[in-house]
């Protein structure tokens, strides 16, 4: 696509949701805005993998608030933060599948288990 059509909110919005795969053709400038980003990923939990913001943990923080199960989309360092991962615990356990083996054996990751 043209880059001012790559650009367009509605352009991108269209895409990411037929195929979140079309994150990774999204520019860096579109993906840092947060709120437009998180309410596309809020309602395809499996698009955060090929977002940018995978990796911040603010933002990754906000999404597994709203579905704890979003941690295994998140980057492999944001997987091994202990608050994150306690975040995403209360909101799913389910989520300590998706825990840093690092923190599995964590004593208050495991009460929460």
């Amino acid at each position: 696509l043209e880059e001012d059509l790559r650009r367009n909110l509605q352009v991108v919005h269209a895409a990411v949701t037929q195929d979140r795969r079309a994150w990774q053709y999204v520019p860096h400038i579109v993906q840092s805005q947060r709120n437009f980003v998180y309410n596309l990923v809020k309602d395809d939990i499996q698009s955060l993998a090929f977002v940018d913001l995978k990796s911040d943990p603010a933002f990754v923080r906000g999404i597994v608030k709203y579905n704890g199960l979003a941690l295994e989309y998140a980057s492999p360092e944001i997987q091994g933060d202990k608050e994150i991962a306690m975040l995403a615990l209360a909101e799913n356990r389910e989520s300590v599948w998706h825990v840093a083996e690092v923190l599995r054996d964590d004593d208050d990751i495991c009460k929460m288990v």
